[in-house]
């Protein structure tokens, strides 16, 4: 859920409609490889919605749900069911995620 927020993935889809990992990564800059793979996470937790699960992975298409692109977009409300804690969203870095570079251990 950090990177969804951090990296503009929940308001990109909530934005964009149905999107493959492809277009969400080109979208918001971000590395494809790490756009689906949380694509993925997001789609077996059930906060995005799959088009066809037995397509291909660069051409499966992913939907925000409205009801989950209010919570999960809004900075400004009240954290929900679906909004982790301020403090789990702080101190870690996106760039691996947004690169595709690999992160420090040091």
């Amino acid at each position: 859920m950090y990177l969804g927020g951090r990296l503009r993935w929940y308001r990109a889809l909530a934005a964009g409609g149905a999107m493959a990992s492809t277009e969400l990564a080109e979208a918001t800059g971000s590395h494809e490889r790490y756009a689906s793979e949380w694509l993925e996470h997001q789609a077996v937790a059930g906060y995005v919605t799959v088009g066809r699960a037995d397509a291909a992975a660069t051409e499966r298409r992913y939907t925000l749900p409205p009801a989950h692109a209010d919570e999960l977009t809004d900075d400004d409300s009240d954290p929900g069911p679906l909004r982790p804690p301020g403090r789990l969203r702080r101190g870690r870095s996106a760039r691996p995620s947004r690169t595709g570079s690999s992160a420090s251990t040091a």
